[in-house]
């Protein structure tokens, strides 16, 4: 408790000064003090440096500080060297090329950042924590990248027996085969809203002074459907086709069909 009171000495003319408790901090505790009329008492804080040299600091800002929020992380550096990591490793175990085309080393971050297909990798912890996500796949799991990355990646699929027993044996089975392809499972947003991935491919991440040691596990796929009915947002192959002119209609079964080249058949 820190107090600041000062009774001055008047003239002995005015009007005598009245006597005054207060409490004051001690070894002891608290104690009281009296103030007698025509003494003079101050206790205040003193201002400046404490005792060793340190400068005392104010109290904190009672305004709320703004949550941080990371605008392109795919600038980021470590992003940037991660992102080759996922593209290296991906074309290593499964023979197949995670970007189309030839890609620009200066280009690969920003475009596997931007890529039509959901793109997430956790590390090797104990309970993996999320590293990585790019933009389409904060946008299924409806958070942003600083709310993502470092997430407990378990947490990305319902709290149910079923579904995370399913979810850990296939991460095992693909950190021990390397590579796990079409993979089929259940997974939650942020929301509640539950969809199922399909054709996923589950990889090993390889990395350590000889790039043999497993440092994490990534996952890319770009078919998912959501489990309430609803239709989900278009695949990368559907939005390739928009791009070129084609326009997609659902059809009973629920399956994507080209109208474009329906028309050319009939």
């Amino acid at each position: 408790l820190k107090m600041a009171l000062c009774t001055p000495v008047g003239p002995r003319s005015l009007k005598p000064l009245q006597s005054t408790v207060f409490f004051r901090p001690s070894h002891a505790g608290m104690e009281s003090v009296q103030l007698q009329r025509g003494s003079l008492w101050c206790v205040a804080a003193k201002k400046g440096k404490k005792k060793g040299g340190k400068q005392k600091k104010g109290p904190k800002s009672l305004i709320p500080e703004k949550p941080k929020v990371t605008l392109n992380p795919y600038t980021d550096m470590n992003v940037v060297m991660h992102s080759l990591k996922l593209i290296d490793t991906y074309n290593k175990v499964s023979g197949q090329r995670l970007l189309e085309g030839d890609v620009d080393v200066s280009e690969a971050s920003q475009l596997l950042w931007e890529s039509p297909q959901v793109v997430v990798s956790h590390g090797d912890e104990e309970d993996p924590l999320f590293d990585y996500a790019n933009k389409k796949a904060l946008e299924l799991f409806e958070m942003t990248w600083d709310d993502f990355v470092g997430m407990p990646s378990r947490k990305s699929a319902a709290d149910v027996e079923d579904v995370q027993d399913d979810r850990s044996a296939r991460l095992t089975q693909a950190a021990e085969a390397g590579i796990v392809e079409d993979y089929e499972g259940v997974r939650v947003s942020s929301s509640g809203r539950e969809f199922r991935i399909k054709g996923a491919t589950i990889w090993s991440i390889m990395g350590g002074k000889d790039g043999k040691t497993k440092v994490g596990q990534a996952a890319a796929f770009d078919t998912w459907e959501y489990v309430d009915g609803e239709p989900g947002v278009l695949t990368a192959e559907q939005e390739a086709a928009q791009v070129e002119g084609g326009e997609f209609q659902e059809d009973s079964d629920n399956s994507a069909v080209d109208d474009t080249a329906a028309k050319e058949v009939a």
